[in-house]
C-alpha cells in the first residue's frame, strides 16, 4: 500500500506540474489614469505595473492542494511532522492546503525548484496583483460585484481548486476559497517600491502580504482585488494557503516552449 501511494503521488507531481503552471504575457500598457473608487485608492499597485511585460512570470494555475503538499513532504522538502497541516475536517485531495505559513510556502518553492530545475518562487504582491485584474480595472476581477456565485466567499469551509470559473488569464480562485501568501513584506503603503514589480523582501522581516481573500471572508471591501492583509510570517490558519511563480528565460525554457 505504501508504496502503491508513493507511485500515486510521484504521478500527481508529473503529470500535474505539467498543466499547473500558466504563462501570463503581461502587455505593456498603461494604467488608466482614472482608478476606480475603492475605499483604500492608495492599497492600488497603479504605477507598478509598467514594467511588467519584462518579468513574464508564470503563475500556478490554482492554490497548491493537499495532494501535491503530500508529495513535498513525501520527499522531505516540506516539514509536517506534527501533522498541523491539517484539513479541519473538509477532505484533502484536490482542496487547497491550509495551515501553511509563509516559511511553508517558500518551503515548497525552494523544493520544487531543485526537483525540476527551474526557478520557482512565491509571485511578487504586483504579479499576483496583476493576474488577479486580468486586464479589467473594476474592483473585483468579475466585475463591480463578487458573491458567492463567482468565488468562495462568506462560506463554511474551503471546495476543490477550480470549483468556479477562471478569470481572463485563465487563474482559478484568485478570489477567495484561501488567502494567498505572496513574498513581500508588509508595509503601510507603497512608497518607495520598485517600479519593476519586483517584491520588498528585506532580511529580517517578520510581517508578510496576503492577498485574495478567503472562505470565510464576509466583507465585500475586504474580497477587492487590491485589498491586503498583514499576517506574521510563522503564522497559518485554515482559510491561508499559496501558488508559485516560475520566471521565464532565465533557464532557456521559454526557447524551448516548455509549458
Amino acid at each position: 500500500m505504501q508504496q502503491l501511494r508513493q507511485r500515486r503521488i510521484r504521478h500527481l507531481f508529473e503529470c500535474g506540474m505539467q498543466r499547473h503552471m500558466l504563462r501570463l504575457t503581461f502587455r505593456h500598457r498603461r494604467q488608466p489614469t482614472q482608478q476606480p473608487r475603492l475605499a483604500h485608492p492608495r492599497l492600488t499597485l497603479h504605477h507598478h505595473m509598467d514594467a511588467l511585460p519584462e518579468r513574464r512570470p508564470r503563475l500556478g494555475q490554482h492554490r497548491f492542494t493537499f495532494d501535491e503538499w503530500v508529495a513535498c513532504v513525501a520527499e522531505g522538502g516540506c516539514n509536517d511532522e506534527d501533522g498541523s497541516r491539517d484539513d479541519a475536517g473538509w477532505g484533502r485531495g484536490t482542496r487547497p492546503v491550509i495551515n501553511v505559513s509563509w516559511e511553508d510556502a517558500r518551503a515548497y518553492a525552494d523544493w520544487l525548484s531543485l526537483k525540476t530545475g527551474r526557478a520557482y518562487r512565491l509571485p511578487s504582491e504586483a504579479e499576483w496583483e496583476y493576474a488577479a485584474r486580468a486586464g479589467t480595472t473594476t474592483p473585483y476581477g468579475s466585475g463591480a460585484t463578487l458573491d458567492a456565485e463567482d468565488a468562495n466567499v462568506d462560506g463554511e469551509k474551503t471546495v476543490p481548486v477550480g470549483s468556479y470559473p477562471a478569470n481572463g488569464f485563465g487563474l482559478l480562485d484568485m478570489h477567495g476559497n484561501v488567502w494567498e501568501w505572496v513574498a513581500d513584506c508588509y508595509a503601510d503603503s507603497y512608497r518607495g517600491a520598485p517600479g519593476t514589480g519586483a517584491a520588498v523582501s528585506p532580511p529580517g522581516c517578520d510581517w508578510r502580504v496576503v492577498r485574495g481573500a478567503g472562505w470565510n471572508t464576509t466583507a465585500p471591501e475586504n474580497m477587492r482585488t487590491a485589498f491586503r492583509l498583514r499576517r506574521f510570517a510563522e503564522s497559518s490558519r485554515d482559510s491561508l494557503g499559496f501558488r508559485v511563480a516560475r520566471a521565464l528565460g532565465s533557464d532557456g525554457e521559454a526557447a524551448r516552449g516548455a509549458p
